[in-house]
């Protein structure tokens, strides 16, 4: 059995409707993979910018916040020194004025 022009043809045709159908979903696929490497590339430059912008203002302002916490227990042990030696004081006081 041989084949005519004629079927042929419509095997040809069935073979361009299948992988026109195909080439229709590649083209889809390859538009959606450039919308994905573009929001990639947006999404790399958006890191870079927080990276090299954003972490050494936020180092300093950790920075900044440590030392006045530092500062601040200090200053708390100060006092605390402080409140310790004013009641001690304030025991001598009531010794005195019981003793006179």
């Amino acid at each position: 059995m041989s084949l005519t022009k004629k079927d042929l043809q419509a095997i040809g045709n069935l073979f361009d409707e299948r992988f026109g159908k195909v080439d229709s979903r590649l083209d889809k696929v390859d538009s959606r993979l450039d919308a994905l490497e573009r929001n990639q590339e947006i999404t790399i430059r958006s890191l870079l910018v927080i990276e090299n912008e954003y972490i050494p203002k936020i180092n300093v302002t950790l920075e900044g916040l440590v030392g006045a916490i530092e500062k601040n227990t200090e200053q708390d042990k100060r006092i605390k020194s402080l409140e310790t030696k004013v009641e001690n004081h304030d025991v001598r006081i009531n010794a005195m004025e019981f003793a006179v």
